[in-house]
């Protein structure tokens, strides 16, 4: 446009020198016809360069409006990819409780449950104590014979209180 311009002012000059030239040679009536002649393209060519001028000043304003419209976007898109990109954090994040969540959860449960079989196994191994306390007593129970009393076994078997191995009798006697 800077270029064009320049010519349009060239054309403007060249041509106002060539109105003065030509006036300067002839004074005569054909000279004067030819003077209104240039005198009327020296002023279309200003009302054309005037016009370019405004027409220039038009398009910069727009330019610098266009501008001023991409710039707005550009940030509009900035700030709706942050919104996009926050919006997927935060379901990441949301995610991330959740399973935190859910693992505590199981967490939980895996202890309850570790919980319940250590009882279990707790109540089985009382249980099994107190079978083997409850046969104890009985096998202790000879004790509370009364004195003198023997309860005697057949030849290599072996008592169950003493674990001692008697050759006696297979009868009860008592002592005395």
């Amino acid at each position: 446009m800077a270029t064009g311009r320049r010519n349009l002012k060239d054309v403007i000059t060249s041509e106002g020198e060539k109105l003065n030239n030509t006036a300067a040679k002839d004074d005569s009536d054909g000279a004067d016809t030819d003077k209104q002649d240039l005198a009327e393209i020296v002023a279309e060519l200003k009302a054309a360069l005037a016009a370019a001028n405004q027409k220039e000043d038009a398009l910069q304003k727009q330019i610098t409006s266009l501008q001023t419209e991409m710039h707005e976007q550009k940030v509009q898109v900035e700030k709706l990819e942050r919104l996009e990109l926050k919006s997927e954090l935060d379901e990441a994040k949301q995610t991330a409780l959740k399973l935190a969540e859910k693992n505590s959860e199981l967490q939980a449960e895996i202890k309850a449950l570790k919980a319940e079989k250590s009882d279990k196994s707790q109540k089985a191994e009382k249980a099994e104590k107190l079978a083997n306390t409850s046969l104890k007593n009985r096998d202790r129970s000879i004790y509370d014979r009364p004195i003198g009393y023997a309860d005697h076994r057949p030849d290599g078997e072996q008592n169950r209180e003493t674990g001692d191995r008697k050759s006696q009798s297979n009868f009860k006697m008592w002592l005395d």
